[in-house]
Order: C-alpha cells, then sequence, then structure tokens
C-alpha cells in the first residue's frame, strides 16, 4: 500500500551498509589485498545502481594496515568505531589475526575475500569463529588435490619445499604430503625456507641432489 515515490523516498532513508577493510596497500600482502577489494568495490557499484540491499547501499571505508601488526589491530578497531559492520580482512589468516580478533570480540562478520586455510573460522579463534568466514579456496583442497594428480600421472615419489612465510603454503604442503602418501607416494626430502633469510641455494642443492621425480614447491 504505498507510492512508488514513497517507496523511493523510504530506500534513500534507509542507512548504508558499512564494510570496513583493514588491508594492506603498502607490503607484501598488497598484490592479493588491493585487487579483491577492487573487485568487491565493483560489484557493489553495480548493486548500488540497482537500489542496493532492500534499499539499502554498500559503502566501503578503507585503512592501509602496512601489514604491522598493531596497525592492523588499530585500523579494525578504527573501523568499527567509525561504523563498519562487516569486518574486511587481508588475505592471510596469520596477518590478519589481530583485525579478526577486533571484531569477533565484537560479534561482527569478519571476512577475507582469499585467504586459503580452514583456520578462517572456529579452527583457529574457537566458537568466536563462527563469525569469520574466506571466499578463498582451502589450501587443504589444493594440497590434497596436486598430490592426486602427481600419483595419476606416474609420480611416485617427490621432494617437498616448504616457503614458511604464509599458514597457506604450509598448509598446502602438509595437506599435499598426508594425500601423496595414504596414495602410496614417498617423500624423499623435505626442506623448508623463508624469503630473504639466505638459506635457498642450499635448500636447491640438497633437493636437486635427490632423484625424487617432483619437486613439490609451496610458495
Amino acid at each position: 500500500g504505498t507510492t512508488s515515490s514513497q517507496a523511493t523516498s523510504g530506500q534513500a532513508s534507509k542507512s548504508p551498509i558499512v564494510i570496513g577493510a583493514a588491508v594492506d596497500f603498502t607490503n607484501y600482502m598488497k598484490s592479493f589485498d588491493d585487487p579483491a577489494l577492487a573487485a568487491a568495490k565493483i560489484e557493489a557499484e553495480k548493486i548500488n545502481s540497482e537500489g542496493g540491499i532492500e534499499g539499502r547501499k554498500i559503502v566501503f571505508k578503507v585503512k592501509n594496515t602496512q601489514l604491522e601488526p598493531a596497525r592492523t589491530k588499530s585500523a579494525a578497531l578504527e573501523l568499527l568505531e567509525e561504523g563498519a559492520q562487516i569486518l574486511w580482512v587481508t588475505c592471510d589468516v596469520d596477518k590478519a589475526t589481530p583485525a579478526v580478533q577486533v571484531g569477533l570480540s565484537q560479534k561482527v562478520l569478519t571476512v577475507s575475500p582469499c585467504i586459503g586455510t580452514n583456520e578462517m573460522g572456529p579452527n583457529r579463534f574457537g566458537e568466536a569463529g563462527k563469525l569469520a568466514f574466506t571466499f578463498g579456496n582451502a589450501a587443504e583442497d589444493e594440497g590434497s588435490a596436486l598430490a592426486q594428480l602427481a600419483i595419476k600421472k606416474g609420480w611416485k615419489t617427490s621432494n617437498l619445499i616448504t616457503d614458511q612465510s604464509l599458514v597457506y603454503f604450509k598448509d598446502v604442503c602438509s595437506a599435499f604430503s598426508k594425500r601423496y602418501k595414504e596414495l602410496g607416494g614417498k617423500i624423499m626430502e623435505e626442506e623448508t625456507f623463508t624469503p630473504g633469510d639466505g638459506t635457498i641455494e642450499s635448500v636447491i642443492s640438497h633437493v636437486n641432489a635427490s632423484k625424487a621425480a617432483v619437486e613439490t614447491l609451496c610458495t
């Protein structure tokens, strides 16, 4: 029982849905965070042009965490104080944790566009983690699928080289190892490195001495 002009007026008066993004535009996660946020803004503009969600427009507020833990936490706090109803965090669960903990402590839906691990949820954050979500593919799925591909190709031996800088990398290699062994594969050598730690040359020398059919590099 309302006229179209009244309905339009009512929609226009509705408060926006504010998404607060605490993400990195400075450090090495910017290559993940920046395009993900850009894509979200494009979709939000499309939704807004069609009238929003039940008449409510989507608005992004963004703060650069610079990937520093203290700044990540303060950015999340500032965004919530400025009215964010949803918290959007960086694409690695370790780096995002200070912000995630802020969001969950205030019972706010906390999402990441591309955390690639099942730790973005109750596995890491307990009961409160039921409000933590990621759109990313699980690293465990990717590692398992890679193992199945290797076995399907007849490659029954593998070296395993893990970049320690992100949980995602470690989870991919861990899942690969587990599934590979279940399917009859054998891990010949296991090596780890962190970019910039100066060990990569020795890692390469070590695995090159092995006669494994596959070099599984999670980085």
